[in-house]
Order: C-alpha cells, then structure tokens, then sequence
C-alpha cells in the first residue's frame, strides 16, 4: 500500500486511488490465492472495462446509462459466487458508468480504469507475492496431518456410547477435510511449479476420506446391534492414524501400520492400510 501510494504521488495517474484501491482488494493472502486474484484481478477489469467503454460510445449520456447500470448490480452478485474474474467483469463497467454520470468522463475513463488496475496488479505481485517463501508453498502437508489427526481422535472414542463428545469429534473430521479441500483448490490456482506438486497429495486424500468414512459406517452399525470392536484393536488403529500424522509432519515416508485382527474392524483397518499404502506409493513415485 506504502508503494501504491509513493507511485500515485508521481502524478502519472488520473485516477491513481484506483491504483492503491486494487493492491487493498487484491493482496489478501488468506482469502485464497494472490497469484490468481491478481491474475482474475487484471482479466476481469480489461474485459469488464472494454464492455463498459462501448456502452459509453453507444448510449448518450443520460438516464439511458441506468438501464446498464442496474444489469450489471445484478449480476455482480453472481460474480461474487463464481470468482474474482467474473465478479471484476461485471464490477468494472458498472463502476465506470457510475464515475461518469458523476464526471462525463466519457470513454476515456476506460483507459484510466485498466491502466490503474494493471499497475496495481503488477505492485502486488512483485512486492507483495513473489518475493515471498511462503507464497511458493502451499500448506497441503500439515493440514493433511491435522486431518489424520482429527480421524485418529475419533476414531479412538468412537466406539464408547458413553463419551459425550463424539459427534463433536465427527464433525471436527469432517471440517479438517472440508478445509483440507479448501486449501488444495487454492493451491491449483497457484502458478504451475507449485501446482504440480499439490496434485500429489490428491489420492492420500481420497484414502483419507475412505477412512473416515469407513469409521462413521462401522460406528453406525454397532449402535444398531453388531459386537463392538475390542479396545484394544481401535486403539492400535488409532496409533497407526497418529504414526502417519508424525510421519507427514517429519517428510518421512508412512511405515507399516500395527495389526488389526478384529473382525468388526475390517473396513476401517482395510482403509487405513490403504491410506499408508498410497502415501508410500506416492513417495516412490
């Protein structure tokens, strides 16, 4: 924002808050990728900017302006649903119009408009995103963790209806995996280097998710009447989750998960064996 602001002060810019208005909206790191904001950002607004300059050049200035202007309010929020591009193609023509019923601008405004926006793109990307460490990893590794983590919690709980607190052990699974997801479709969106490697972790996540789904199931059919596994082959199980958990935190490759002769758990311990036996394929390859 700093240097934002010393470059508007050139006085090369007509419209230079347009400029430290995109490095604000652009540069926030924990709302998604800045590589593809920046990159919707700038492709959006030259679009939405190109469409906003034409109605100028063919609507007379005038209440003919809100007719456009009351399209674009309306699916700007769509845009907001579907990403930052589609959201700044509607965004830009309907700011453009409103600044020039306010000024007459006219067409002219569509060059300041780009221009401004592209400059401020550029700032963010070379001061706020590629200088960076952490801007060339994406955090996959230890939210996979926290995830086997949160599984090995439940599953270690699970199987007593006395503890109070298993459906909020669950659901905390289920979140671990939500934002798990979450942080992985971000990292797509990251420049290739780094998307490349993120697209590894695609199957551990897929086995991770067959075992806690295979938990849940299990859970479901003791509470309708099948024996319930012993205690002490749910907590190996669960040892092996939290071995695989320390392992993904350290950069090793899974070992062998502990033996599970229980036969109510055999759907669990199938899939867990198939999450360490992807994680080490994965490491091979």
């Amino acid at each position: 924002m700093g240097v934002a602001a010393a470059v508007s002060r050139l006085g090369w810019f007509d419209r230079s808050y347009w400029m430290t208005l995109t490095v604000a909206l652009v540069l926030k790191p924990d709302f998604g990728s800045v590589f593809a904001r920046a990159v919707q950002r700038a492709l959006g607004t030259v679009a939405g900017t190109l469409i906003g300059t034409l109605i100028l050049l063919l609507v007379p200035y005038g209440p003919l302006l809100l007719i456009p202007i009351a399209v674009f309010a309306a699916l700007l929020p769509y845009g907001m649903q579907r990403n930052w591009g589609l959201m700044s193609t509607f965004q830009a023509p309907l700011v453009l119009l409103l600044v020039d019923l306010l000024t007459r601008g006219g067409p002219e405004l569509g060059g300041i408009r780009i221009v401004d926006t592209l400059v401020g793109c550029v700032i963010v990307l070379l001061l706020g995103y590629l200088p960076w460490a952490g801007s060339w990893e994406a955090p996959v590794g230890p939210r996979f963790a926290d995830a086997v983590s949160a599984t090995a919690n439940y599953l270690r709980y699970a199987f007593e209806p006395e503890y109070p607190g298993r459906a909020l052990l669950l659901r905390r699974v289920y979140d671990a995996l939500a934002d798990l997801r979450t942080v992985f479709q971000r990292a797509m969106t990251e420049p290739s280097v780094i998307s490349r490697r993120v697209t590894t972790w695609m199957p551990a996540m897929t086995a991770l998710e067959r075992v806690a789904d295979a938990t849940a199931a299990t859970v479901a059919r003791t509470g309708r009447g099948a024996p319930p596994p012993s205690r002490a082959a749910v907590a190996a199980l669960a040892e092996s989750l939290e071995h695989i958990a320390g392992d993904v935190r350290a950069g090793r490759i899974p070992g062998e998960p502990g033996t599970c002769a229980d036969e109510t758990l055999e759907r669990v311990d199938s899939t867990v064996r198939g999450l360490r036996d992807t994680m080490a394929g994965d490491h091979r390859g």
